[in-house]
């Protein structure tokens, strides 16, 4: 028997199709494209619009009107005298920020300042304090006075500093007490070094709150508080005067007070209290019948932003 042959080697013969099918799908879709471009070109284009009226100016809203505010308004008062002549700029006495000085003086500087105020915590002898603050003549009777009900520091503070800050002859620098409050110390450099404003630091005034009820009618008391607008209604009699919270660092509650807009404008410093949202003060207060009633104290007078002492206008004031 003759064995298999082996897979051929052979080329295949493959069957010729014929092209004429494609050549015919093209010629028809190359004209197709023709006869729909020679269409679109054929349609009529529209006229573009001029530049004006493609880019219109902006349509001008005029401002809406200003709401008229009601005549009793301290806003409206304050508005309408100021058409009348220009104020003077409130005059704060606060202590700006910490002034540059070299770094070798820092040091000796605050160590100066601070041992007077440790001096004052040990409880010097009459002789010894009246060396230690400011304006003692005026400052060693009130001190007296203040020691018998109120004592700042029952024993040594926590902490002296460290920032602090230098304005002329002023220094600032906080203090922490044992009761965990923050008190301000401004010193003032004197030929005799450092002395205390004991004033501003122990926050003095000729009253507490309790005792303002049976002040005598006429008679106002200085007092150095932190106040804050308040939501209560001024009595009737003060028409566009405005409520405040007064708070003190020696008082356990704060006391309701308000002023009318004429003691406000009277001075920079009620101008800058109609301003501000709160903030250290120097008040004179008064009470009459009606502020009995009312629960409200009177604010009689502004004299100062912040708490440090103006004798010259404290004197005054005393005198009106």
């Amino acid at each position: 028997m003759t064995a298999p042959a082996p897979i051929s080697t052979l080329p295949l013969r493959r069957r010729r199709h014929s092209r004429w099918p494609v050549i015919v799908t093209l010629l028809i879709a190359l004209g197709t494209v023709a006869l729909v471009t020679k269409v679109i070109q054929s349609r009529p284009q529209p006229t573009p619009a001029p530049v004006a009226e493609l880019v219109r100016p902006p349509k001008v809203v005029a401002p809406p009107a200003k709401p008229k505010l009601p005549a009793n308004n301290l806003s409206s008062t304050l508005l309408a005298n100021k058409n009348k002549a220009p104020l003077p700029k409130p005059v704060a006495q606060k202590i700006p920020a910490l002034k540059a000085m070299p770094a070798s003086e820092v040091s000796a500087v605050f160590n100066q300042a601070t041992s007077v105020l440790r001096q004052y915590f040990q409880s010097p002898s009459d002789e010894t304090l009246h060396k230690l603050v400011r304006h003692p003549e005026e400052t060693m009777p009130r001190h007296r006075e203040w020691a018998r009900t109120r004592r700042i520091v029952p024993a040594v503070p926590l902490q002296i500093g460290p920032q602090f800050g230098v304005s002329g002859s002023m220094l600032l620098t906080g203090v922490k007490l044992n009761d965990g409050s923050l008190r301000m110390a401004a010193l003032e450099k004197t030929n005799q070094g450092y002395q205390l404003d004991w004033e501003s630091f122990s926050a003095w005034g000729e009253s507490r709150f309790v005792d303002l009820a049976q002040l005598q009618p006429g008679k106002t008391v200085l007092m150095r508080v932190t106040i804050k607008p308040s939501s209560a209604t001024p009595p009737a009699s003060a028409a566009g005067g405005a409520s405040f919270t007064i708070s003190h660092p020696d008082e356990r509650t704060t006391l309701a007070a308000y002023a009318t807009a004429e003691t406000l404008e009277r001075t920079p410093a009620g101008r800058s209290l109609a301003k501000a949202s709160g903030g250290m003060f120097t008040l004179r207060l008064a009470v009459n019948a009606e502020d009995v009633k009312s629960g409200l104290a009177r604010i009689h007078e502004v004299v100062a932003t912040g708490w440090l002492p103006d004798l010259e206008k404290e004197a005054a004031l005393v005198k009106e």
